[in-house]
């Protein structure tokens, strides 16, 4: 033996299992008696409450995919008022706590129609986003071949016969011939008992006249059905917000009042006059209107008056350049909103723009389109003269042409067209239902579906109808169903 060396004690394998089995026996023997605390992983709390029904503007899968998410959603504490600093801390923008700036917020409602606000991950927005991406791309594609197929089917065709095409043009002359006559405006809610009539009077309106004198001739027939008691005039010109108050504007007036009539046709008559419009030029840009100061007043002049149901009836040629915010507001607010798009010179459509900040509006409100005896006019005579055209190069009169259609024989692979036709469809609403939860998941990650004041209405407890006024208003189409 080495003197100065220590010795290591070799222990045996059957020293080595005992300790192994001492060291179970204790730790079965602990958990019995309840001390085991770290030997199990805890549940996670951030597991999805299933007492959670529906979300506030969220689609039905996008929703589902939120509650069954990985992390799961985060319930957001209640706002707590703080008597020393005078205001309400809250878990919601622009608090400076970690899931109010990183995670995204959305009010979700249980079996019982209450109303919560839960922190969402924003990875799992994205993935969610990401996989409804990739599914819309599969749909453009599988429409791209439908469309291929259903273009090389057509080409196999035999051209339109020339007594069909002569049909199809005196159907269009017969039917806009009908619609010269037509009327600008529609029936008003009867709940309406103060209208508010907003004029645009910029460049692109070219029918102002035209569009005064329907006023004129339809506006007491349509007050009285409707029970309209008073009615107000203003005009929207091009310029900023700002500058709108200071345009000529005819107050509410009695529709009995045969003098406050007379005052107003005068107005109307001579609105041109009043405010000359210079012709367009084509580097500038600032023609358009601002609605949203105006919309703003006709829905909170008379807020005090517990009798005063207001209207809004709008008449432009082109969309507001504050659409955005027009659209926010009348989410907000209980009060019709009746538009009227009038044909004009607008380098861009304003249908879906106004057709949206109906859709946005409460019920009540509608969209139309306005385009007048002189368009229909010289739409006939452009059809008049296909039609005479078509019948020189013929040289013969296409009314004796009716026979022919019996010699005609149907393809068979116009059934496989109609069937390809009525695929499409299925992918058309494929398509709008990915591009509303594409839209959807996006104002999610970018914290833009839920105002602020209805995240802090539902925080603080109170005025929860608030949010019931705007839940169908915020909700896109394939939720609404």
């Amino acid at each position: 033996m080495t003197l100065g060396k220590p010795q290591h004690k070799v222990n045996s394998w059957s020293t080595i299992g005992s300790n192994i089995v001492a060291l179970s026996g204790v730790q079965s023997e602990k958990k019995q008696l309840g001390f085991e605390t770290t030997a199990s992983k805890k549940a996670d709390p951030r597991k999805p409450r299933p007492s959670f029904v529906r979300g506030i503007g969220l689609t039905p899968r996008f929703f589902d995919a939120l509650m069954h998410a990985w992390p799961a959603p985060i319930e957001a504490l209640s706002s707590t008022y703080l008597p020393a600093v005078s205001r309400h801390v809250e878990s919601v923008a622009p608090s400076k706590q970690v899931f109010a700036q990183l995670w995204c917020p959305v009010i979700v409602e249980d079996n019982a129609g209450g109303r919560h606000v839960l922190h969402v991950d924003p990875l799992v927005v994205r993935k969610f986003r990401r996989e409804v991406a990739e599914e819309l791309q599969h749909v453009f594609e599988k429409r791209k071949r439908m469309l291929k197929r259903i273009h090389t089917i057509r080409q196999e065709f035999p051209q339109a016969q020339t007594h069909d095409v002569a049909a199809r043009l005196r159907r269009e002359i017969v039917d806009a011939q009908g619609r010269s006559n037509e009327c600008l405006l529609q029936q008003l809610p009867e709940s309406i008992s103060v209208l508010h009539v907003f004029l645009e009077v910029t460049p692109y309106m070219l029918q102002l006249e035209l569009v005064c004198q329907h006023l004129l001739q339809e506006l007491p027939t349509v007050l009285a059905s409707a029970g309209v008691r008073r009615i107000s005039f203003s005009i929207l010109a091009p310029g900023s917000s700002s500058e709108v108050d200071a345009l000529p504007t005819l107050a509410p007036i009695d529709c009995q009042d045969p003098e406050a009539w007379s005052t107003a046709r005068e107005w109307l008559l001579n609105l041109r006059a009043l405010i000359p419009v210079s012709p367009s030029e084509p580097g500038d840009g600032n023609h358009g209107f601002y609605f949203e100061q105006a919309l703003r007043w006709s829905m909170t002049s008379e807020a005090f008056d517990q009798d005063s149901r207001p209207g809004v009836l709008l008449l432009a040629s082109s969309k507001p350049v504050d659409l955005e915010a027009c659209k926010s507001l009348v989410r907000r607010s209980d009060v019709p909103l009746q538009m009227v798009g009038v044909f004009g010179s607008s380098p861009e459509d304003p249908e879906p723009g106004l057709q949206e900040l109906a859709g946005s509006a409460a019920s009540g409100s509608s969209f139309r389109l306005f385009f007048g005896p002189v368009y229909w006019s010289r739409f006939v005579t452009a059809r008049e003269q296909q039609l005479q055209g078509l019948e020189e190069r013929v040289g013969e009169t296409l009314q004796e042409c009716g026979a022919a259609g019996d010699k005609e024989v149907v393809s068979a692979k116009v059934f496989e067209m109609r069937l390809i036709e009525r695929i499409m469809r299925e992918c058309y609403a494929e398509e709008q239902h990915c591009e509303e939860e594409l839209t959807c998941a996006t104002r999610v990650f970018e914290r833009t579906l839920i105002e602020r004041d209805d995240l802090l209405a539902v925080l603080r407890g109170g005025n929860d109808h608030l949010v019931a006024s705007s839940h169908q208003k915020m909700l896109p189409a394939s939720a609404r169903r």
